[in-house]
């Protein structure tokens, strides 16, 4: 690590953290041995390497040789927060804000209503039917196999109209499970 304090004659010289001059008569300069670049002092003293990419070697600032003032290093976060903030305002598009949404409209995301063929959705409205029936009888056999038809027709169904359903299914596969627990109990007893 180099300090220098010379006066620095080529004023497009930049520090590659902040991108501020480098002003060596107002702060100490730090070259780094491996690449030849140089930081500010405060900067090196903030990140404690090299900001060049590909080097990022470690650097120290030697507190015998240098102590960072901490007026300087509020003027650089404070240089850097307004150079940042310049950046964002000039690269942000300012967008109109979307109108809100009709409140019959779907929920963002949502697929368009699909429609269900009359076939499908009676092929459904008989496997719960029959599945019911079966419930009601207490012929378990027949409650499993309306279920499995059930479930495999469920899965065919678009979202839309599973949401819909969904209620009325999960009341089925409770009542199936009601159904199958109270047969164990007569079994075990």
């Amino acid at each position: 690590m180099e300090l220098t304090t010379r006066p620095r004659l080529d004023s497009d010289q930049r520090c590659p953290y902040c991108h501020d001059h480098l002003e060596v008569e107002v702060e100490a300069a730090i070259t780094c041995p491996a690449c030849g670049t140089e930081h500010h002092a405060a900067c090196v003293r903030e990140l404690d390497r090299c900001t060049t990419m590909g080097c990022e070697r470690p650097l120290e600032v030697d507190e015998e040789i240098y102590f960072v003032d901490p007026a300087i290093r509020r003027a650089i976060r404070r240089r850097f927060r307004e150079r940042a903030k310049r950046f964002v305002e000039r690269n942000v598009r300012r967008v109109a804000p979307l109108p809100n949404p009709p409140p019959t409209a779907p929920p963002a995301g949502a697929q368009s209503e699909e429609p269900v063929s009359p076939a499908r959705a009676s092929y459904f409205r008989e496997a719960k039917q029959e599945l019911e029936r079966a419930l009601e009888l207490g012929q378990l056999e027949h409650a499993e196999a309306a279920w499995v038809r059930l479930n495999h027709l469920w899965n065919q169904l678009p979202v839309r109209v599973k949401s819909r359903l969904y209620p009325d299914q999960a009341a089925l596969g409770e009542r199936l499970r009601a159904a199958k627990r109270e047969q164990v109990e007569r079994e075990v007893l």
